[in-house]
């Protein structure tokens, strides 16, 4: 198992209010988008990232309990915070990847908001999460006019649940993590060719930066790819 990370501002914001983290030893990786502003959006990215960074356990369920906790803890701190400082609007997406770097076969994911988990397997993209947004409940996607209205992110509230999904992983397979400025630009179809490339990590992340810088990349944009391999 191997991976590659990128976390960029973008060519139209002034701040990056995502963060990221991949830890190869423990299997844990996760993409978090801040939301309120600046600084604000990039602290509350900030505290999930930190939060999910000391994710730690001998087996994989205990992995994804100290996920839970994790996010639970991510999402205290944020909405004191914010609720002390008079912020409305303080919180951040999330979407964390845990695999099993001992025993392999086996991951899980678990998201909030609008950050987004794909697998490629067999040059097949699956979509492994659900956009947690208005246009989604309502059936529409990004095409009703209210699709980026998050329902839910850690922070905005005095208690979240992350939507959890376990999957197999076999030999071969590719996972991107990605938050809205990547999956905003790049449609699923097109992402699959992208990702069924036969390249290095390091040349498709390039690519990928590439693909969104050239069609103006208006927001930050972060991303995760691992890939499963002996």
């Amino acid at each position: 198992m191997n991976c590659v990370t990128t976390s960029e501002t973008g060519l139209v914001r002034k701040d990056n209010q995502d963060h990221v983290v991949a830890d190869l030893k423990r299997g844990v990786f996760c993409v978090a988008d801040g939301m309120g502003g600046g600084a604000e959006g990039a602290r509350a990215s900030a505290i999930v990232c930190e939060k999910i960074a000391q994710v730690d356990g001998e087996t994989l369920r205990d992995r994804l309990e100290a996920v839970d906790r994790a996010i639970t803890a991510a999402n205290s701190e944020i909405f004191n915070y914010a609720t002390s400082k008079g912020f409305s609007q303080m919180g951040s997406t999330v979407a964390v990847v845990v695999t099993d770097p001992q025993t392999g076969g086996h991951a899980a994911v678990a998201h909030v908001g609008d950050s987004r988990v794909y697998r490629l397997h067999d040059k097949k993209l699956t979509l492994l999460t659900k956009d947690h947004t208005v246009g989604e409940n309502l059936g529409k996607g990004r095409s009703h006019p209210l699709a980026h209205i998050l329902t839910k992110v850690v922070g905005g509230s005095l208690a979240v649940f992350a939507t959890w999904t376990r999957i197999d992983i076999a030999e071969g397979d590719r996972i991107m993590i990605c938050s809205d400025g990547v999956h905003d630009l790049i449609q699923d179809d097109e992402l699959a060719m992208v990702l069924a490339h036969p390249v290095t990590l390091k040349d498709l992340s390039e690519a990928i930066s590439e693909i969104i810088i050239s069609r103006g990349a208006r927001d930050n944009y972060s991303f995760v790819l691992i890939d499963f391999q002996s």
